[in-house]
């Protein structure tokens, strides 16, 4: 059994990070941010474009201390850089990173989107029925095709099929999935008639919460027809 574990820091996602390739100092870092949902939302934001400290504090809601100590352990991983000051305080960039795993002749490479996702399953118990049941290897596949589902180019009941999930686990999944990646928005909710319909269709899924009678078509004109699953939780956060 062989296990090959690449940090691939030649890319950046921001074009201002530093021309010397950051130096990997362990793989500690690697392992934790697939199990410690703030360090991995630390690196997660910092993909988005350079971050400050106080602006980590601020979004993430965390203490100054673990702020610091965050930011520390992600630079000397080597998936942080500095780039530049801000109004006096550092600005840090994110590298990009993939860990790969080879067992005889196979290999799974995994990288930031699946850390943040499997660091996150105790808070979205769906992420990690999935990685128990199912592997790694379909929790990737779900993620690629939420991607998929983002764009508008599939439906929660094609996501089920390509990923081989029932569809109750599948639908919970892609919930879950589009929380933590970002994508959910008051335009992209999740539509009525992707929702489960029947409650033949899988026990795990619980209809109670959603609003039933008639074909939705019935209610387009007097707001009540179902909502999805994300919308829902939309609505519940802005509340």
């Amino acid at each position: 059994m062989a296990h090959d574990f690449t940090a691939d820091d030649s890319r950046r996602t921001d074009e201002h990070a530093a021309d010397e390739k950051p130096r990997v100092h362990g793989l500690q870092t690697y392992f934790r941010i697939f199990q410690n949902p703030d360090l991995a939302r630390v690196y997660y934001r910092a993909r988005d474009g350079p971050v400050t400290v106080p602006t980590l504090r601020e979004e993430i809601e965390l203490s100054k201390s673990s702020a610091y100590s965050y930011i520390d352990e992600l630079v000397d991983a080597g998936l942080l850089v500095e780039v530049a000051d801000s109004q006096g305080a550092t600005q840090y960039a994110a590298t990009e990173w993939t860990v790969t795993i080879e067992i005889d002749d196979e290999s799974l490479t995994v990288g930031p989107l699946a850390a943040l996702v499997v660091a996150n399953k105790t808070e979205y118990p769906s992420i990690g029925r999935v990685v128990e049941e199912h592997g790694l290897e379909t929790l990737q596949k779900c993620i690629t095709e939420a991607r998929v589902y983002e764009r508008g180019e599939t439906t929660t009941r094609q996501f089920a099929d390509d990923t081989g999930l029932s569809y109750g686990l599948a639908f919970e999944a892609l919930a879950a999935i589009a929380e933590l990646l970002g994508f959910e928005s008051e335009g992209e909710s999740m539509a009525s008639d992707d929702a489960p319909d029947d409650p033949a269709v899988d026990s795990e899924v619980d209809l109670s919460e959603l609003e039933t009678g008639g074909d939705p078509s019935d209610h387009e004109d007097d707001g009540t027809a179902p909502i999805g699953l994300m919308e829902r939780k939309r609505q519940s956060d802005e509340e």
